[in-house]
């Protein structure tokens, strides 16, 4: 989808590729710096097509402007998850705190800068934070050691790394295997965090009670495949309007 076709060819892109493919979302798109704007079309198309996810860009050479954009784009479109992918890259801290207050964004932990900024991302957004690793760039066993170093065994890290993303999908089941849509892909509340304003401690979720999850997979970066064994997230704000902060230097 390149950025000189019309609004209308977009969505006739949407629904010949996408939806006559029985595709379950779009993406990654990679908007150029300072047009993050130009994805609207695509959310449009997306609720039109009753919630597709959207997987854009997040490293370079999207910006922290960017990321604004498309955090209020997705409160325009609220029925559309938006996924913004690696962490947002270096304005990793920014893409939490937007996501974190934008409930229907997810944020893909692939290529973290550091490994502080997944621990926070999990625990700031539980339930909307999705495993990835960026193959062949990043390397899917040390994404997946990140993960478990920031977790411990349980509910909360079986999720991040495939849970959420089989959530999200199940909830957005392809147009030709089913014949009437959600409204929204969010019904649920997010998970809650600490209340003190400080970044939360993740603790031990209780495990998972005969649930069972798939096994931990990536997201494709072009299209979220039909296949649920993929990974996901969850969402966790810790105090509404608080910005999360780094730990004091020792």
């Amino acid at each position: 989808m390149g950025p000189d076709l019309s609004d209308e060819q977009i969505a006739a892109a949407v629904e010949r590729d996408v939806v006559g493919r029985s595709l379950r979302g779009i993406g990654e798109l990679s908007p150029v710096p300072g047009r993050a704007d130009r994805v609207e079309p695509v959310l449009q198309a997306a609720a039109d097509h009753g919630g597709l996810p959207v997987v854009v860009h997040g490293f370079a050479p999207t910006t922290a402007h960017d990321l604004a954009v498309l955090a209020g784009l997705a409160r325009r479109y609220p029925s559309v998850p938006l996924v913004i992918s690696q962490l947002g890259g270096l304005n990793w801290l920014t893409a939490v705190e937007l996501v974190r207050d934008t409930p229907n964004t997810y944020l893909e932990l692939s290529t973290p800068h550091i490994v502080f900024a997944v621990r926070l991302a999990i625990s700031e957004v539980p339930d909307r934070t999705l495993f990835g690793s960026d193959a062949p760039y990043g390397d899917p066993v040390l994404a997946r050691a990140t993960v478990e170093r920031v977790t411990r065994p349980g509910e909360l890290r079986d999720r991040v790394l495939g849970g959420n993303l089989a959530e999200l999908l199940d909830r957005c089941p392809p147009p030709a295997a089913a014949g009437a849509w959600e409204p929204s892909c969010h019904a649920e509340p997010p998970l809650r965090g600490g209340e003190d304003g400080n970044l939360p401690v993740i603790r031990r979720q209780p495990e998972a009670q005969g649930q069972h999850l798939p096994p931990p997979g990536r997201l494709s970066v072009v299209s979220m495949a039909s296949s649920a064994s993929s990974a996901s997230a969850v969402v966790r704000p810790v105090a509404p309007g608080r910005r999360p902060t780094r730990p004091s230097p020792r």
